[in-house]
């Protein structure tokens, strides 16, 4: 009976650890255009406190490579565009340092092209980004 009862144990212990995977606390989906043998400039993460001083640059992982081009993360510095209303929106004024993600398609290639990646923030919380391009 004891055996029995340390058997049953184990396995809910070990079915209770189980990962479900990555909780995003935003999961976006873009489409964009381009033109082939450019690069293009996907998007640039900001991470500032109300009164624009840095928090943290964020960081970028790739979660699905392309098939058509490369994908790139910077840290660069860039003017920031929080929208109207928000406490950071006075900080679109002021250039900021960024993690920016680039997009290049492979010389020549011309079609459609799917990138999917991964930003997380200071504060742990994790984004995730997937992009449809169509490079013409």
């Amino acid at each position: 009976m004891r055996k029995f009862l340390l058997a049953a144990i184990l396995s809910l212990a070990a079915a209770g650890c189980q990962t479900a995977g990555t909780r995003y606390s935003r999961d976006d989906k873009s489409e964009r255009s381009m033109l082939r043998d450019q690069t293009i400039r996907l998007n640039g993460f900001y991470n500032l406190a109300r009164d624009c001083r840095l928090i943290g640059i964020p960081d970028v992982r790739i979660v699905s490579s392309t098939s058509g081009g490369q994908l790139a993360g910077r840290t660069e510095t860039g003017f920031p565009s929080f929208r109207d209303g928000t406490p950071q929106a006075a900080c679109n004024t002021r250039r900021s340092p960024a993690r920016a993600v680039y997009y290049a398609p492979r010389p020549g290639f011309v079609g459609s092209d799917q990138v999917v990646f991964e930003v997380f923030w200071k504060d742990g919380e994790v984004w995730r980004e997937t992009y449809t391009l169509t490079v013409r």
